[in-house]
């Protein structure tokens, strides 16, 4: 199914948001999803560093939604994965929320979630900003295990923004 105009494209990603779509949208938007993220550049290094995202440990929350409507939650463990020292730092700065830092994890996350494509996808039709929060404890719990250096370093700098 291709949508005539933008606001069929826009009332199908709504209803997907609102969880009321057709199997036939579902399948369209899934369609432009997966075309729009095959055009976004890649990084090297990514998920499959991660063994088992879905882990008891392994999960770090994370939502982004668009100003006026829900959003979609999911697990950043794969951008963390493969975030630099300065991108995680730069993040925690930040406070892991409402930032150019904290919308670049849900850019990266749209590769890897139709769920975060839809919602940015949505909000770029409607013309919308969006909000993107990390769970900060989640955050720095994982990156005590897998990034000891870096997870002292954020603590540090989360001490002195407070």
């Amino acid at each position: 199914m291709r949508y005539r105009n933008e606001q069929e494209l826009r009332q199908a990603v709504y209803d997907v948001l609102r969880g009321v779509v057709s199997d036939d949208d579902a399948k369209a938007l899934e369609s432009v999803i997966v075309s729009r993220a095959a055009a976004r550049t890649r990084r090297s290094r990514g998920a499959a560093n991660i063994r088992d995202v879905g882990s008891p440990g392994l999960r770090i929350g994370a939502s982004v939604c668009p100003d006026h409507l829900s959003g979609a939650d999911f697990n950043a463990v794969p951008w963390f994965a493969q975030a630099s020292d300065d991108e995680i730092l730069a993040l925690s700065r930040g406070r892991w929320r409402n930032s150019s830092d904290s919308d670049a994890v849900a850019v990266f996350m749209a590769t890897q979630d139709q769920r975060v494509a839809a919602v940015l996808d949505y909000a770029r039709v409607v013309d919308a900003g969006t909000v993107c929060e990390i769970n900060a404890g989640e955050a720095l719990a994982w990156l005590a295990i897998h990034r000891p250096t870096i997870a002292r370093r954020a603590r540090a700098s989360l001490a002195s923004v407070a």
